[in-house]
């Protein structure tokens, strides 16, 4: 592979890195597709498959801890359900309301409302917000460090191939 096909794989990689962070940018899927792109456009010997099989397996444990951490945290107080739908959704008309800083406001604003319709008790409402945003957090944390390793990976690809 050329100087610039890389030098494109890694900019490709640095956007999917960064986009873990923002909101409905699929940062880890980029991150993926780029290192994807190297391991087939680069000759797809043995070695890439088995660096490609390496960032598969980061990529869907970020991609698990994505789902499985929030839904875990909402469904221990027992929410309403289609809470992380309607925070999704909410998070989703944020955004486009307040560009960038509205999609966790929004996201926020919808899981709260969805926990006071189901509990009546706004302490108790916000107090399981403020659990399953935490455990968002972590997800947002995991997966930026899958997406990281993914890039690691593919630089050591670089070094061994």
């Amino acid at each position: 592979m050329s100087a610039g096909s890389e030098l494109l794989i890694a900019i490709l990689m640095a956007i999917g890195i960064v986009g873990t962070l923002i909101p409905f940018i699929p940062g880890l899927a980029l991150v993926w597709f780029a290192g994807a792109l190297w391991a087939f456009f680069d000759g797809g010997d043995g070695e890439r498959m088995w660096l490609l099989a390496v960032m598969t397996l980061f990529t869907v444990i970020g991609f698990a801890a994505q789902f499985i951490i929030p839904a875990k945290a909402a469904t221990s107080e027992q929410p309403a359900k289609g809470t992380l739908f309607v925070g999704g959704i909410s998070g989703l008309v944020g955004f486009f309301v307040v560009p960038v800083i509205g999609a966790p406001i929004g996201f926020l604003i919808g899981i709260y409302l969805m926990n006071l319709l189901n509990s009546k008790n706004s302490d108790q409402a916000w107090q399981l917000t403020i659990k399953t945003t935490v455990a968002f957090g972590w997800a947002m944390i995991i997966q930026s460090i899958c997406a990281v390793l993914v890039g690691f990976t593919w630089i050591v690809g670089l070094i061994i191939t």
